[in-house]
């Protein structure tokens, strides 16, 4: 299935992990593309880089995006969420 900018995407999560924050470094995937899921009953703010904005090869155009991350897996695709300090508990999925 692709989305309207033609990116392949899926309804179902058939891989996932755990994503570790830092306040030192962005958590990414080497440029997979990924969902996330909040374990927490409470949303929880971050910036993060959603696939469409994302330039690999001009990083400086990478576009990064605050957004709410809601309890429950996030519809956003996303290639890296920016370090923090916050105490989370994310999943990664694709």
């Amino acid at each position: 299935m692709n989305n309207r900018d033609g990116m392949q995407v899926s309804a179902q999560v058939s891989k996932m992990g755990v994503i570790t924050l830092n306040q030192d470094q962005n958590f990414v995937m080497d440029g997979q593309p990924f969902q996330v899921k909040n374990d927490r009953e409470t949303a929880v703010t971050l910036e993060v880089l959603p696939y469409g904005n994302f330039d690999r090869d001009n990083p400086s155009n990478n576009q990064w995006v605050t957004t709410n991350i809601a309890p429950g897996w996030n519809p956003e695709i996303l290639v890296a969420i920016k370090a923090s300090s916050q105490d989370v508990d994310l999943k990664w999925g694709y």
